[in-house]
């Protein structure tokens, strides 16, 4: 346990009851203490102007820069850019193709 909860300041305590709310005493271990500490969120919601006993959280902004982004998927073609034109994957390959045209004779 990395500190105890009659250790921790009480303004850690304020924001840690109130963003734990009902949950307070499991994520606390009954009022022992925690593994993780909320110094930092404590620090940024006073900052920001949160006063204990109001019932409302501190709105932070995250910096999106920081943020990861997601991979995107490729996009399949669509119909008016086939007809446009735009190259498309072969669906087989030349050998196979040449294959089934002989056993199936040649498909106009």
């Amino acid at each position: 346990m990395k500190r105890k909860c009659e250790e921790c300041p009480a303004d850690v305590q304020a924001v840690c009851r109130h963003a734990f709310g009902k949950f307070w005493g499991v994520k606390s271990h009954g009022g022992e203490g925690c593994d993780y500490p909320l110094d930092g969120v404590a620090k940024a919601w006073y900052a920001k102007g949160w006063k204990p006993g109001t019932g409302a959280t501190a709105k932070l902004t995250l910096p999106l820069e920081d943020a990861p982004q997601m991979p995107t998927r490729p996009r399949r073609p669509t119909a008016s850019k086939i007809q446009s034109g735009m190259p498309t994957r072969p669906r087989v390959s030349a050998a196979i193709a040449r294959q089934a045209d002989l056993f199936f004779g040649k498909k106009n």
